[in-house]
């Protein structure tokens, strides 16, 4: 296959009753505060991470709770106390559970990752386990706008080992033997399932990177809890899934409950800060030009009368969405707000060229990665002095043309994605900007002495002589270098460089040499190759030197040589043999008999031993 490159004690039987406080929820939220985190290279935008903080630190904390009763989902919100976690104490046994990461997008410092450990489930029933895992990961992964942006998450499960099947049910006076505590009936409310926090949050921690934990019980029956970054569930009951995602849109999504109670309530609160509720009709909000005013034009939006628990007084953007009920869309509303919180936790980019505090050269490769949704590109715009340079949207870009001097040089990665209408989020989360400096300095004077010695003599005249006349001087060696000009012809133009250098010295000492240029016909960025049944995968790369020969291209993953061509006359290549299935980013790096290099990182590619769909 050719690759062209360019790319984780015995059971207490009570919990402590600040955790019985806690259980006044039912089911699962998201990552809600985070801190500032700087990511990748170049001078990237602030962007906010969770460490589970305020889960181990403790503190006040307001927590949404939702449950099914007669088939209405009903709920409100609490205020509860957490007390602080420590994990000296706790990290020990329960650091040692073997962890897979099942789904591997990317960095872990530019990825959210979600963590399933699992409790009474016996080692007999880790096969089941990991089946409960996949079904709440695919059915998670399948509503949108997840969907569209899985790629922004990582998600690994530990295999978390207990004694006894199953987890205790305290109403029933059923108590087992189980690693994590889990139990049904905390609080006195069957419903609600408890975890000993310290144990889920030592267990999750065998995972690289954790920013959610999704605590599963080897159980059918309906239960859940929820926790500041941390969600319970019965690990095979059919509204987990449902559940989870309403949960998650007031976490992460910072959604309302839309759903009220038939009682005649009115709200006469203030104005609520979640973007879908609002105590002001459509007219008002155009006039005000807030909430959800931007979405007024499609047919399935209004302000519909009846949210926040309250059947009059307060508004809601759609008729039925799944803050509403389960088992229906998120709608345009919660779901603009999914996708600005997802980049409060990923940067556009995940990598760039790396920063520099003297100005780069100025024939410098500058290069891009952004992180990729699944359905649509992040658009790239490149630009010198701050003026866009038309149809510089590629992830690679050598500023061309500019007047000796210093130039700014800068490469923005925005989500243009219509599920965003709000320009101000757009700019503030789904928009990156790196910047540098370039220094554009006089060209240096051609280098004649084309068999490397550093002088320019006889030998260095033959060789010319033999491409006197060439024309179309390219890739790979410019006419073995004799396009001194280079004009792309070997004329009598290049004959009188190379009467000017006679008998000169024209060694790297000598003069400023330029380095050879490394031209990359690149596979797209993030393509899976699929290598199942080959023996060797074969890479390709231009190399050319203006002044001088390319001696060797080296190829690299992750920087780790793969292999080096000396030959290059037809083209230069080698066959990566040992290779595993992985995630990589791939590099070239170009040699010329000056010893001058130039080091080009292409894209990020994935290999997989898995046949295509």
């Amino acid at each position: 296959m050719l690759l062209r490159m360019e790319v984780r004690e015995i059971k207490k039987l009570y919990l402590l009753p600040f955790i019985f406080l806690l259980l006044a929820v039912s089911t699962v939220r998201c990552p809600a505060d985070y801190q500032s985190e700087t990511i990748a290279s170049g001078s990237p935008r602030r962007i906010e991470r969770s460490a589970l903080s305020e889960l181990i630190s403790g503190g006040e904390a307001t927590i949404y709770y939702d449950y099914i009763e007669n088939g209405q989902l009903k709920g409100g919100v609490v205020t509860t106390l957490l007390p602080a976690v420590n994990l000296d104490s706790l990290i020990g046994p329960l650091s040692e559970w073997p962890v897979t990461t099942i789904i591997d997008n990317g960095p872990v410092s530019n990825r959210i990752d979600l963590v399933f450990v699992g409790d009474g489930y016996t080692a007999s029933e880790l096969a089941s386990y990991a089946t409960h895992v996949q079904n709440i990961v695919s059915g998670y992964f399948a509503e949108e706008p997840m969907a569209a942006y899985a790629s922004y998450f990582n998600v690994h499960r530990v295999d978390v080992v207990s004694n006894e099947s199953g987890v205790d049910e305290l109403d029933n006076g059923i108590y087992r033997d189980t690693a994590l505590d889990m139990a049904y009936g905390c609080n006195n409310t069957p419903r609600l399932l408890c975890i000993d926090v310290g144990k889920a949050v030592a267990a999750a921690s065998n995972a690289p990177e954790v920013e959610l934990i999704f605590a599963l019980a080897n159980s059918t029956q309906y239960g859940g809890a929820g926790y500041p970054d941390l969600a319970t569930m019965a690990g095979n009951n059919s509204s987990s899934v449902e559940l989870a995602l309403h949960e998650c849109g007031h976490s992460l999504a910072k959604s309302a409950d839309e759903y009220y109670y038939s009682d005649g309530a009115t709200y006469t609160g203030s104005e609520r800060p979640e973007q879908n509720v609002s105590i002001y009709d459509a007219d008002e909000q155009i006039a005000l030009e807030t909430k959800w005013y931007r979405w007024l034009d499609l047919p399935n939006v209004d302000t519909f009368e009846g949210a926040y628990y309250n059947q009059y007084g307060i508004y809601r953007p759609t008729y039925n969405s799944k803050m509403r009920n389960l088992w229906r869309p998120f709608e345009e509303i919660n779901a603009e707000q999914f996708v600005i919180n997802f980049y409060k936790l990923v940067s556009p980019m995940d990598e760039a060229t790396p920063p520099s505090q003297e100005p780069l050269p100025g024939d410098t490769v500058f290069y891009v990665i952004p992180v990729e949704p699944i359905d649509h590109s992040l658009d790239v715009q490149w630009s010198v002095d701050g003026v866009d340079v038309p149809g510089a949207t590629g992830l690679t870009f050598t500023p061309t043309s500019l007047p000796i001097g210093i130039h700014d040089v800068a490469v923005t990665a925005v989500d243009n994605t219509t599920r965003v209408r709000e320009d101000t989020a757009r700019a503030t989360w789904l928009t990156d900007t790196r910047q540098w400096q370039i220094e554009v300095v006089p060209e240096p004077d051609p280098n004649a002495s084309l068999n490397g010695d550093c002088f320019v003599d006889f030998v260095d005249f033959a060789i010319f002589a033999s491409q006197l006349g060439a024309r179309d001087c390219c890739s790979p060696d410019w006419c073995k270098g004799a396009d001194f000009e280079p004009d792309f012809d070997v004329d009598f133009a290049d004959l009188g460089v190379l009467i000017e250098q006679w008998l000169l010295c024209k060694c790297q000492q000598c003069i400023q040499h330029d380095p050879p240029v490394v031209n990359i016909t690149t596979s797209e960025n993030g393509e899976v190759f699929y290598y199942y049944g080959i023996d060797a995968i074969q890479i390709e790369a231009d190399a050319w030197d203006i002044h001088s020969l390319v001696l060797k291209v080296e190829f690299f993953a992750d920087e780790v040589k793969i292999g080096e061509d000396y030959d290059g006359s037809d083209g230069w290549k080698i066959n990566w043999q040992n290779y595993t299935p992985g995630t990589y980013i791939l590099t070239a790096k170009a040699t010329d008999n000056i010893g001058a290099t130039t080091t080009l990182p292409v894209a990020k590619i994935t290999v997989t031993d898995l046949p295509p769909n």
